[in-house]
């Protein structure tokens, strides 16, 4: 397999994760976890196949196409959310691309950089893609109505800045990549780092949402702990209450027998 390939292997996987993450976070599921992954994994297999044709219009058609079929057979949510989303989704990923792309043609003085120089064509479509993560992420944990507990500002800070870090180490990799003859090896290794970046930031996400889940659970046990325990204490203040009501009619007869 070329390495162009490998880099829109690595693109869609790194989407397919991308879209898991966001449609957890916002819709509720009505397939398991096992069919989710499945369906997930078909589509965007798919969608990589459809790649290869190299018509970006049918590729963005195929993309809504994709989402919108794997958010109406997977999650519970009505057409037209469905297909908000899906197109939310694919203009989201159009513009990531169309930026970064000016971004670096306006950086380094060549746009088409990227399609001659294949370290130049990894980097733009990783950030294209550490962007649109990062802006899909963003928005689900904004507007997400199943995102209950609150996270500490300053993890979400700390999120915020590894994608931006990320993008700066990738432009100075893919300026040295751009000005300076490299090596297979060399060439290689810097591939595979371009490609930890994005993966590492697709993983602290997904830690950060399970533990996010497991305080979440947490927080519900907790408070169903308390309303139980709340209702122990309601039940025996009621059972005081009669206790005293019976020693109360029991004196009262007394006094009524003595009388």
């Amino acid at each position: 397999m070329s390495p162009e390939r490998i880099c829109s292997a690595v693109v869609y996987i790194a989407e397919a994760i991308t879209a898991g993450l966001y449609f957890k976070v916002l819709f509720a599921p009505k397939k398991t976890a096992k069919v989710r992954v499945t369906l997930l994994t078909i589509v965007y297999f798919l969608l990589w196949l459809s790649f290869q044709l190299g018509n970006f219009f049918v590729n963005a058609l195929l993309f809504f196409a994709g989402n919108l079929v794997l958010i109406l057979l997977c999650y519970a949510t009505g057409k037209t959310a469905a297909i908000l989303h899906a197109a939310f989704m694919t203009l989201i990923m159009i513009i990531t691309e169309v930026i970064v792309m000016v971004l670096l043609s306006s950086i380094f003085g060549d746009f088409g950089a990227f399609t001659y120089n294949l370290i130049a064509q990894i980097v733009t479509s990783v950030l294209s893609k550490i962007l649109y993560f990062s802006v899909i992420l963003a928005f689900s944990r904004i507007y997400g109505s199943r995102r209950k507990a609150k996270e500490e500002p300053y993890f979400v800070l700390l999120i915020c800045l590894l994608p931006a870090a990320s993008m700066v180490i990738s432009i100075m990799i893919m300026y040295v990549g751009v000005t300076v003859q490299l090596t297979g090896c060399t060439e290689a290794l810097m591939m595979v780092s371009v490609f930890l970046l994005l993966f590492v930031n697709i993983v602290v996400l997904a830690v950060n949402d399970q533990i996010q889940k497991i305080y979440d659970d947490r927080t519900a046990l907790q408070l169903r702990l308390q309303k139980e325990e709340a209702d122990v204490n309601y039940y025996h203040m009621l059972q005081v209450q009669y206790d005293n009501q019976r020693v109360l009619i029991h004196d009262i007869k007394d006094q009524f027998r003595v009388i």
